[in-house]
């Protein structure tokens, strides 16, 4: 059985406002006469959107300790960002561990003299 090709509908082009044929099953769907149009209608709205985006910023103070610093981050990472940059993530990261070890020592010092302590009292 050969293939009917039905009539085909003209619609025009949401972008330019040429007018074009198209199949009648995508009479729904059909908006653009080119992919040159369509593209152009999304690059407008991706450049929309990234506009947006952009205001979208907030500043906020670095809590490194040696640099609290003011700098801008995206709304969105406003409860996340602590640090302006990774040096001082790391920087801050290495300052916490130092703090932990030294006071890992001084509990060890502290069973050391309750020890010697003991054993005198012996």
């Amino acid at each position: 059985m050969p293939f009917v090709q039905k009539d085909k509908l003209k619609c025009i082009c949401q972008e330019c406002g040429k007018e074009f044929e198209i199949q009648p099953h995508r009479k729904k769907t059909a908006k653009y006469c080119s992919k040159e149009c369509k593209y152009k209608v999304v690059s407008r709205a991706v450049k929309l959107i990234w506009s947006l985006e952009k205001k979208k910023r907030v500043v906020l103070t670095c809590h490194n300790e040696l640099c609290k610093k003011p700098f801008i981050a995206p709304y969105y990472d406003r409860n996340k960002r602590k640090y302006c940059c990774i040096e001082c993530y790391f920087q801050a990261r290495r300052k916490q561990h130092k703090v932990e070890i030294i006071i890992v020592q001084k509990k060890q010092e502290e069973h050391k003299k309750r020890d010697i302590w003991k054993l005198n009292s012996i």
